[in-house]
């Protein structure tokens, strides 16, 4: 009797975890499907309060699952890198990068090599003008993700921009990544647009680009060209 009442117990404790679980599993999968838009209404609140105010359901907790991490942490990512984004109100992205800021935290607090919290948490700190922290991001981001084309574009994107200033291993993380697109002709075409609109940072694409291969070099050329007539 004292065995099925231990059994009971366990099973009961099973049942009550996979549900916890589930509850904070479930809203990051909604979120993740939600459109641009909505993941910024609900990112840019400043707390669960004014999301309820608003009519909105607040941003999820962590989940435990990589899974259901990831696609929060790719939620922020995208709304970040939206076009749309850099256009709303100051305060509207302070709290948005603030909200990515601290998810991504959470995420990192338990897996410190997740290269993708990393990385939202180098464009918030990019957003919040808190420049050192950005550049350590950026060099963990690449350090931990080097292989994630996706997530070297948007390094790229946020580091060209600030060259000048970026610490040495930004840079050198920069590098990395530009000569890591460099080998496929996706990666060329997402370098490209970024020469032609970045001039300041054109010599330092260029010093990388000639270490690529000859055929890459040439591909390059040929976007550029393209780019340049419109």
């Amino acid at each position: 009797m004292a065995g099925r009442r231990i059994m009971l117990a366990v099973s009961a404790v099973a049942c009550l975890a996979s549900v916890i679980s589930l509850m904070r599993e479930y809203p990051a999968a909604v979120f993740a499907r939600d459109d641009s838009f909505l993941k910024l209404n609900i990112l840019s609140q400043s707390d669960t309060l004014q999301s309820a105010q608003v009519g909105l359901p607040g941003i999820p907790d962590v989940p435990m699952s990589w899974r259901g991490q990831r696609d929060l942490l790719r939620g922020c990512s995208d709304v970040q890198s939206d076009t749309t984004f850099q256009f709303m109100p100051a305060d509207t992205r302070a709290s948005t990068h603030q909200n990515c800021l601290d998810v991504a935290q959470q995420v990192l607090d338990r897996a410190p090599t997740v290269g993708l919290a990393h990385l939202v948490q180098a464009v918030a700190f990019d957003g919040l003008g808190r420049a050192q922290e950005r550049d350590r991001a950026l060099a963990v981001s690449q350090a931990h993700a080097s292989f994630e084309g996706w997530q070297a574009i948007r390094r790229i994107r946020v580091g060209l921009p600030a060259l000048d200033t970026l610490s040495t291993d930004a840079r050198a993380a920069l590098s990395a990544d530009i000569a890591f697109l460099m080998i496929e002709r996706w990666g060329i075409e997402q370098i490209a647009p970024l020469f032609i609109s970045l001039p300041d940072a054109r010599e330092f694409i260029e010093s990388v680009a000639q270490q690529a291969k000859p055929q890459s070099q040439r591909q390059l050329i040929s976007a550029l060209r393209r780019y340049a007539q419109g």
